[in-house]
């Protein structure tokens, strides 16, 4: 899947009915979300990005600005981690955060201690209520993937 985001564009990243994604996101926890979850065609686009997103957990309720915190690898290195909302491209999340686990869990790759990546999300112009975030990670050689996909409820 190869696409290209910008802010207000709406996409569907995850074009699963919620209890399917729900199980796939049960198998990919029991597998440690290494694989990553998104739909992935490899003999298409090579190999695809791995990760996990680490923050704000499953249902978290939220109030104003809240973290995202997670990690991402590829072979050719990462190029971008974008965060969605309900299917639209809300941001970007800033990459190459340090993550000395990563680094250790993945001492054949030389990126993977500074897989990390992060942002932080105003909820000022969300709704109250619960809503669908997506983290889509893309490779530098063009490979993308969505590496979490969660729920997660706006409070006012």
């Amino acid at each position: 899947m190869n696409v290209t985001s910008f802010p207000g564009e709406r996409i569907s990243p995850c074009r699963r009915s919620r209890p399917v994604a729900a199980l796939l996101a049960t198998l990919c926890l029991s597998s440690l979300l290494v694989a990553g979850c998104g739909p992935a065609d490899p003999s298409k686009s090579g190999p695809l990005p791995i990760g996990y997103l680490d923050l704000p957990a499953p249902n978290a309720p939220v109030r104003g600005d809240f973290q995202f915190l997670g990690w991402s690898l590829h072979p050719s290195g990462i190029r971008d981690v974008s965060i969605y909302v309900d299917g639209t491209f809300l941001m970007k999340a800033k990459i190459g955060l340090n993550r000395i686990d990563i680094g250790k869990a993945f001492l054949n790759n030389p990126d993977a201690v500074n897989a990390g990546w992060g942002a932080v999300v105003a909820t000022g112009a969300i709704p109250a209520g619960p809503h669908e975030f997506v983290v889509q990670a893309r490779s530098k050689s063009g490979a993308v993937r969505d590496i979490a996909n969660r729920q997660i409820v706006v409070e006012r």
